[in-house]
């Protein structure tokens, strides 16, 4: 019955839950236009997906640099991301000087440096556009703030990859989400008895483990890469259900 009730489980979500690296679409109110629009997951940051859509790629614009006279022009880069700082969701535009300098053994004009700034990289101009302090899995769909770009984002790709049941009283928090193995999961309060169960993504228990008097747990999951389910069990039966990617 269990392995029934998995099965049907993971067809019913497969419609609602997203890849940890499909794009996210940002929508909303915002005077600069450019910055809505399809963003592309750009790795990890502080343990959360981050999402960027590039406008300019300074970088490129040196090989259209042609003569050495040319390629000593500055370039720009220009960028809006979706990162999570630690403790907020950030929606950022970013402006990144990069500097070409000419390379004549192959008569090509490449990313170069100055003596007075020796990263070619070097980020010109960051503007807030706005923030969200939820701790999700991914960027909220929305109830964002806007900060001093006045722009408020609604985001569509955004749907949770963790949380699909939670009977207990308070919110639970595991992370990261993707993760590479390591799993981090607060309670908010302390619980005497808590039976936490891996089950593969076809209903298999792999293991299970009892914690006392914890306010937070930590493991691991060894296993190979793939979707698993970590469920909790509180002493009064209440239960938490988990969609959780290893990557």
């Amino acid at each position: 019955m269990k392995l029934k009730f998995y099965v049907l489980l993971l067809i019913s979500l497969s419609f609602l839950q997203v890849s940890a690296q499909d794009p996210i679409t940002i929508g909303g109110a915002c005077s600069t236009t450019e910055a809505l629009g399809s963003y592309v997951y750009n790795g990890i940051v502080n343990g959360k997906n981050s999402y960027r859509l590039t406008i300019t790629s300074g970088e490129a614009a040196c090989n259209d640099f042609t003569t050495e006279a040319t390629c000593g022009a500055a370039t720009i880069a220009v960028d809006y991301d979706i990162t999570w700082s630690g403790s907020r969701w950030e929606w950022t535009y970013v402006e990144t000087s990069l500097y070409c300098q000419w390379f004549a053994p192959a008569g090509l004009c490449i990313p170069g440096f100055r003596l007075s700034n020796p990263n070619p990289k070097s980020k010109k101009a960051i503007t807030l556009f706005a923030t969200s302090s939820e701790d999700t899995t991914l960027p909220p769909c929305n109830g964002w703030v806007a900060e001093s770009g006045g722009c408020v984002p609604v985001i569509t790709g955004c749907e949770a990859l963790s949380v699909i049941q939670n009977t207990f009283s308070n919110d639970i928090k595991l992370y990261p989400n993707p993760t590479n193995g390591s799993i981090t999961i607060n309670f908010g309060n302390k619980n005497e008895s808590l039976t936490v169960r891996l089950i593969s993504i076809i209903g298999q228990v792999i293991w299970t483990k009892n914690f006392q008097n914890s306010s937070s747990l930590q493991f691991e999951i060894v296993q190979p890469t793939g979707f698993y389910f970590v469920e909790i069990t509180g002493e009064n039966e209440e239960k938490a259900l988990f969609k959780v990617l290893k990557e």
